[in-house]
């Protein structure tokens, strides 16, 4: 009988789990697709090479990278240490190998360009991943903003205040 309810709450947890994920992975595409129709407004208003239009499509790409950090960090904390390794090794040694382009082709708009695909392919193989062992579902915008404000004023956002007043204190 207690075996029967203690799966019963891991089961309760899980769930609760992927849902939170599911909000956190939801917020992060509406913060790209907030960028994606600002690169679009910036590309029908200024001359292409603008650095404003540099410094969006680098905070897109930035925002790719934090959206398959979920994956990681839940991976990490699943004990997938060595998979999480391997995976990173391997698609920094991709990256790198693409950079190799830049001698024949060298331009920041080819180096932007290598950057942006690569951030890209890697969250989605990150999402998918994280989907295939969590089975994510789409939690609604309400749901999730209400689960983000929950995770933010909780332990996570007193733990940050903690710590960057630790590193004052110190530093």
């Amino acid at each position: 009988h207690s075996l029967r309810i203690e799966n019963e709450m891991n089961a309760d947890k899980c769930g609760e789990l992927s849902a939170y994920l599911s909000a956190f992975i939801s917020f992060s595409i509406l913060k790209l697709c907030i960028h994606l129709v600002l690169i679009v407004c910036l590309f029908s208003t200024l001359d292409g090479s603008h650095w404003l239009v540099y410094a969006v499509v680098f905070s897109v790409i930035t925002q790719q990278i934090q959206l398959s950090e979920i994956s990681r960090i839940y991976m990490r904390m699943d004990l997938q240490q060595r998979f999480v390794a391997r995976f990173e090794l391997s698609s920094k040694f991709i990256l790198a190998s693409a950079c190799l382009i830049l001698f024949e082709a060298g331009s920041i708009e080819t180096y932007f360009a290598i950057y942006y695909v690569w951030s890209l392919v890697v969250s989605v193989l990150w999402i998918r991943l994280l989907s295939q062992q969590q089975g994510l579902q789409f939690t609604g915008v309400r749901t999730s903003i209400g689960l983000i404000w929950k995770a933010s004023i909780g332990f996570s956002f007193w733990t940050h205040i903690s710590g960057v007043l630790t590193y004052y204190i110190y530093n």
